[in-house]
């Protein structure tokens, strides 16, 4: 049993670890592409000191000892005692790539390049000169590949399969609306045919059309009920296959008594550990990013938080102190309390390190709040702590808490009162695969906000709104809190000004980590609970403050906020003097139809030109682009080439070819890359053509401009 468990443990780690090893080497590229950019060092550090917990808790102690000096070189270079050299970066390669060796191939084989690595790292860390280690070091790639393949094969299955009955949700959705559709033309006919019944009485065809018309009936009631069993089945499939990535807590919970009396011994403490909640469920992803910020939580709680047994006894507490964990659903989130009875946190010591590190320069202490104080422990490199060890902190554990549970979408709350202990409250989705959602239009494009975020929704005369230093103002509760519009936030021009409906604008008030922030949205829509649905790289390079794409119940595609973004945008925005605007309504806009059966294609193209005040209409075939065509005019198309049926060159000769859109302009974007099909598309009579995997979103709004004639 104890060998399955270490077997089950040794597998998450692997899984966790190359995560940080890919984020460790794609940010020391970046690092080489613009060195001194200080982000890429604080997620460096990170990452290692991640990796070098995680590797202890699990007895790779070989690892953990890599990563530790790997860290210790990170550290030294972020206090900018040494620099990141090419030699210094080419040495953190190879400790990424012995890593994964050690993962994949662990055996005393290994030992010599360890011991060698190990030295250089800490001569570099010391300042010392380095030569070029041994070609030994590099692993080759089938060493990476094998721990990838190891890895991955069986958590992509099931997010295939996942995202498999999200798109029947998104098929069934379509047959709804198909449905209502039909029972609206039976309608209509069934009032035909009685007004011809009532003009032509006892009328052979009239007898006609009223058995035509059961049988209609018949069709809808048999095509209901299928559709009822069709929502069952689906429901039932999501439902099976959402169960599939969940897990119980105590997958993680049975690791850390054995952790936390190795940490308690080598600190001559005496700790209790108390787990509760640890039958309750969480979606995979969930739980393997939570391991790291709990790790963290335990160590800072056992090296900083519980006092020594003669410490606790001169307080006159007991000598045993005690740590507690306790996890319980709340709604749609996993509430998760990580308790101590320590020291708790000192206001004078945080006080007195961030007047260290500047942050008193641009705001005075005494406008500082006992919350905004406690929440500096969460900032890169932020320790009050006076000791550096192999269990310490080092300034980056509460920063890696904090990353890791933004990345999930989930909130920190801090509680702690000095001599008597500190509760950190990690609130987490259940799920990452549905969630509950505030609809809001802005700019005529649907946005999600995740429904833990939204305090509450009002509207506002103008005549309501104060400023202070020139930036809007809104008083709630008795709080003075920062207006926004979120067109302007989001990077829309908002040449007309703020949104408003009838002299009112819509405010939508959100909360997050103990700070509020009022922002203007075009129209609050309703509540909603979605399905999601990941945006890859070729949105996620486009914008930081959208996380996800949804589709409605109609059909329609929104975006996903990405609220810890959104937040440190709006934190920019603070220092800057903001008009308030005058009431207006948008005007007339540039009409575009695109045509793609990528969900993602069609919401990136939107998006972009929607930022520029384009009105974008979306269709996912040619048929369907036909039909809008017919209903609409449009003054530019986005067309793909490789779609269903009908393929986008024989869509750009029908666009052509109909004497409404014969002059229309027409842009192809598709995946196909050749100059055959470059020059195919062109005689088909298309005005430009973009190749998705070279795509760039200005280029994209510039060929529009361009194309229209702005």
């Amino acid at each position: 049993m104890a060998e399955d468990k270490k077997a089950k443990y040794l597998k998450i780690f692997r899984a966790e670890a190359e995560e940080h090893l890919k984020t460790i080497r794609d940010n020391l590229f970046s690092w080489e592409q613009t060195p001194g950019d200080e982000k890429l060092i604080n997620s460096i550090l990170r990452s290692a000191h991640t990796i070098k917990g995680s590797a202890r808790m699990v007895g790779l102690e070989e690892i953990g000892l890599l990563a530790h000096r790997m860290e210790d070189l990170l550290k030294s270079v972020q206090a900018g005692r040494q620099k990141l050299s090419g030699s210094a970066i080419n040495l953190l390669f190879q400790g990424v790539d012995l890593i994964e060796k050690l993962m994949s191939q662990p055996g005393e084989e290994n030992q010599k390049e360890l011991e060698e690595l190990i030295e250089h790292l800490s001569r570099a860390e010391k300042g010392e000169k380095i030569s070029e280690p041994s070609a030994g070091m590099v692993v080759s790639k089938e060493d990476k590949k094998i721990v990838r393949e190891t890895i991955r094969v069986e958590s992509v299955r099931l997010d295939h399969l996942v995202n498999f009955a999200s798109e029947l949700v998104i098929n069934h959705i379509k047959f709804e609306n198909n449905f209502y559709q039909l029972k609206r033309l039976i309608e209509n006919l069934a009032g035909l045919v009685q007004f011809y019944q009532r003009t032509n009485k006892n009328s052979e065809f009239g007898q006609k059309l009223s058995g035509i018309l059961e049988q209609f009936n018949q069709f809808y009631q048999a095509y209901y009920e299928d559709l009822i069993e069709l929502e069952h089945n689906i429901s039932e499939t999501q439902y099976q296959s959402l169960s599939l990535r969940m897990f119980s807590l105590s997958v993680l919970f049975e690791e850390f008594p054995s952790y936390l009396r190795e940490l308690a011994m080598e600190l001559g403490k005496e700790i209790e550990l108390k787990l509760e909640g640890g039958e309750n469920e969480l979606d995979k992803r969930v739980l393997e990013e939570l391991r790291g910020p709990l790790i963290h939580l335990l160590r800072n709680a056992c090296d900083h938080g519980i006092e020594s047994p003669k410490e606790r006894e001169k307080l006159g507490k007991p000598t045993r102190g005690l740590i507690k964990i306790t996890a319980f659903p709340k709604g749609s989130q996993m509430v998760i309390e990580v308790s101590d009875d320590g020291r708790g946190i000192d206001l004078t010591e945080i006080k007195k390190r961030a007047k260290e590190l500047g942050y008193f320069q641009e705001r005075s202490e005494e406008l500082w709040t006992e919350e905004e104080l406690i929440r500096l422990i969460f900032q890169p490199g932020f320790s009050t702590s006076k000791k550096v060890t192999e269990l310490s902190g080092r300034g980056v554990g509460m920063d890696v808490v904090k990353t890791g549970i933004e990345k999930l979408g989930g909130d920190i709350l801090v509680e702690s009162k000095k001599g008597e202990g500190t509760i950190i409250t990690l609130l987490v989705p259940l799920t990452l695969a549905i969630m509950r959602c505030i609809l809001v239009r802005v700019e005529e494009v649907i946005y999600a906000i995740p429904i833990n975020f939204v305090e509450t929704n009002f509207r506002i005369k103008k005549e309501q709104i104060q400023t202070e230093r020139g930036r809007p103002l809104i008083r709630f509760r008795d709080e003075m809190v920062p207006l926004y519009y979120l067109g302007e936030v989001l990077g829309y021009e908002s040449k007309l000004g703020w949104p408003s409906q009838n002299g009112y604008f819509s405010i939508l008030l959100l909360s997050h980590s103990q700070q509020r922030v009022a922002l203007v949205v075009e129209r609050v829509l309703r509540e909603e609970e979605v399905v999601t649905k990941t945006i890859g790289q070729f949105l996620a390079g486009f914008t930081k403050l959208v996380s996800g794409a949804i589709i409605l119940r109609g059909g329609e595609p929104g975006l996903i906020l990405n609220i810890f973004e959104l937040f440190e945008e709006v934190r920019k925005w603070a220092t800057r003097k903001i008009e308030i605007p005058s009431l207006v309504s948008p005007g007339k806009k540039i009409q575009v139809l695109v045509v793609d059966d990528s969900l993602t294609s069609r919401i990136v193209q939107k998006n972009i030109l929607e930022q520029v005040g384009y009105r974008v209409d979306l269709a996912e075939n040619s048929r369907e682009a036909l039909e809008k065509i017919e209903k609409n005019d449009y003054d530019l198309f986005l067309v793909d080439i490789e779609m269903p049926g009908m393929d986008g060159f024989e869509l750009t000769r029908r666009i052509r070819a109909n004497p409404k859109t014969q002059r229309t302009p027409v842009v192809i974007v598709s995946t196909r890359g050749s100059e055959e099909d470059k020059k195919r598309g062109i005689e088909a009579g298309a005005q430009g053509y973009m190749v998705k995997s070279k795509f760039d979103p200005e280029g994209l709004m510039k060929m529009a401009q361009h194309l229209v004639g702005e």
